[in-house]
């Protein structure tokens, strides 16, 4: 087997915008470096809104969905928990509990923003609600709000944990894509000798693999677990052009680098002149490929999400072979 040149370019590479939950998509709100205690809205519980303790795996209470801001309140979001029915809601003062209200989110103190942390702080972001310039802050079992100029500790940030979601299918953007770098690989050189005073028809071979390379990149969009398998076409090139192979599928891995071989089979005909020895060479041709691609995962409730990114491959095509006498 031949082994490809591995593409794993990661040239400016920046954060990733939070992913903002689409309507009906649900998911919970854990700490982001305490204890991943999830928040729970339920009317039976006292406090009604707090922390649920002891317990890594969501509750019927602490799955939750976004009310998306229109008009004025555009850029905000009303938080409400699908086992109460109500929208969350931040008070004014020092560790002033959050609560939970009916309606759509009636009140000012209904409506949040997500900022989003930076340095060591940059996996998780602090619920905001703008009108009373007060942020969200977990302490043990409580909920509580702050006021948003407090000094930012780790209290103050928090991270979604999404609902199960299924991959639906993954789009190449071909037309987009690049041939990066093609360079040509020899894959098998043979000697053959006609000892006689006539010419002969030989024959040649080739049998051997060459290791090819895939990897996705996350862009922006709805962030997938590391390690997922993912299911979908490979990109190839063809006559010099991208393309997809859509009559076979392989599996990725989201988050590593995939290797697989590519078989390469062959027999041809070689002219040997009287007294001669020809040398027969098969070569293909290694190509480096950049492809944005868009992958779409569906919720149980039905609702697609899109992830963004782009696909990194390294693929061998266009075998071809030379004779030369030597």
């Amino acid at each position: 087997m031949l082994t490809m040149v591995c593409s794993s370019r990661k040239d400016n590479v920046t954060m990733p915008d939070l992913f903002i939950p689409p309507p009906k998509f649900y998911f919970s709100i854990c700490s982001s470096f305490l204890l991943p205690n999830p928040v729970y809205s339920n009317d039976s519980k006292d406090p009604k809104v707090g922390l649920t303790m002891g317990s890594t795996e969501p509750e019927r209470d602490c799955n939750f969905e976004l009310i998306h801001g229109t008009g004025d309140r555009a850029g905000q979001y009303a938080i409400r928990g699908t086992y109460s029915g109500k929208v969350l809601l931040s008070k004014k003062g020092t560790h002033a509990l959050v609560e939970h209200t009916a309606g759509d989110g009636v009140h000012d103190e209904n409506w949040f923003t997500f900022e989003v942390g930076t340095e060591h702080l940059s996996s998780g972001f602090r619920v905001v609600c703008p009108s009373i310039s007060a942020v969200w802050s977990s302490a043990v079992s409580l909920l509580t709000s702050v006021p948003e100029g407090n000094p930012k500790d780790v209290t103050q940030y928090f991270s979604f944990t999404f609902e199960h979601t299924e991959i639906d299918r993954v789009v190449y953007h071909v037309d987009q894509g690049k041939i990066v770098q093609s360079t040509p690989v020899v894959l098998a050189t043979q000697e053959l000798k006609n000892d006689t005073s006539i010419v002969q028809k030989l024959e040649a071979s080739v049998d051997t693999s060459t290791e090819e390379t895939s990897s996705f990149q996350f862009s922006q969009g709805f962030s997938l677990t590391v390690g997922l398998e993912i299911k979908t076409g490979v990109p190839l090139v063809s006559e010099g052009s991208i393309k997809v192979d859509a009559t076979s599928t392989s599996n990725f891995t989201w988050g590593s680098t995939t290797k697989k071989s590519k078989a390469y089979k062959a027999t041809f005909p070689v002219t040997a002149p009287p007294h001669s020895t020809v040398v027969a060479t098969s070569s293909v041709t290694q190509s480096t490929l950049d492809i944005p691609f868009t992958i779409y995962s569906k919720s149980k409730s039905g609702v697609v999400v899109e992830t963004e990114g782009m696909y990194y491959g390294v693929t061998t095509w266009n075998l071809r072979h030379i004779i030369t006498q030597k």
